[in-house]
């Protein structure tokens, strides 16, 4: 979205996204505190978690390219279909895909069986990983804070939803990645 405007801006606007979200986040803190319902309890952290995701995408707008070392993004000896299997990867991809939530980043889908393609989704899915390891390490950072501050409760609400929100589509984007990469070697 934002890839072609001048550094200064996007420097401003990552700045400015991550200042909003930093700033709504504080903003909930304080009805953290006065929350006396179970029901608010539980919303207040899943806006976190979602302040903490728009930061993410916001970088990932401007910075589309970004990523980690390329070591993070290769398959690990212990990640086999089993390991994902017993996680209850499938089964996310399954909710994920059968929900609104599929409507949210039409880029991680495949749209024809070619090489091209596959190799688009594969830098993709690189990106959605990228993005969500950035969500999910700001919403620690909140957590680690809840701790400090004696929140226990909104401690593991937040924590629930960084491994329905993060972790979750971190491992979907790894198992996918390395689907294809395994039908991308069998595309002449």
């Amino acid at each position: 979205m934002f890839q072609k405007s001048p550094l200064i801006i996007k420097i401003l606007i990552v700045c400015s996204s991550t200042l909003i979200s930093f700033l709504l986040s504080i903003w909930l803190n304080g009805y953290v505190k006065s929350a006396c319902f179970l029901f608010i309890d539980q919303v207040i952290p899943f806006l976190l978690t979602w302040c903490h995701i728009f930061a993410a995408f916001m970088f990932f707008q401007t910075f589309k390219y970004f990523r980690l070392n390329q070591s993070l993004y290769s398959q690990k000896f212990f990640e086999t279909p089993l390991f994902f299997s017993f996680l209850g990867v499938p089964i996310f991809r399954k909710i994920l895909v059968n929900s609104f939530f599929r409507h949210l980043n039409q880029r991680v889908y495949i749209k024809e069986r070619s090489r091209a393609e596959y190799k688009r989704f594969i830098e993709e899915t690189r990106q959605s990983e990228t993005s969500h390891i950035f969500s999910g390490m700001y919403t620690l950072g909140f957590q680690i804070y809840f701790v400090y501050e004696n929140e226990w409760k909104i401690f593991i609400w937040l924590g629930i939803f960084n491994v329905i929100f993060n972790l979750y589509p971190i491992l979907l984007q790894r198992m996918n990645r390395f689907q294809f990469l395994v039908k991308l070697d069998k595309i002449s």
